[in-house]
């Protein structure tokens, strides 16, 4: 008996942290910049694409955590 192989690669979306959801707020309250929103949004997307590849994903994503990117690794 031969056996089937699937492959799949996983591009969507994330739950937002906690802390992206506060930081939004923040900006909509104009209690924090663009600028420091963006900075947030770039530490949390770092760790969530490190963590893709540290668990062997070949397809990273930033989770959609401030609009849609999706890349290849080679």
């Amino acid at each position: 008996m031969s056996k089937v192989h699937y492959h799949f690669d996983h591009v969507g979306s994330y739950l937002r942290p906690q802390a992206l959801k506060e930081a939004r707020e923040k900006f909509a309250n104009g209690e924090i910049s663009q600028e420091e929103l963006l900075k947030v949004q770039d530490e949390l997307v770092k760790e969530l694409v490190h963590h893709e590849v540290e668990n062997g994903l070949q397809v990273v994503s930033d989770g959609e955590f401030g609009g849609t990117l999706i890349s290849y690794r080679t």
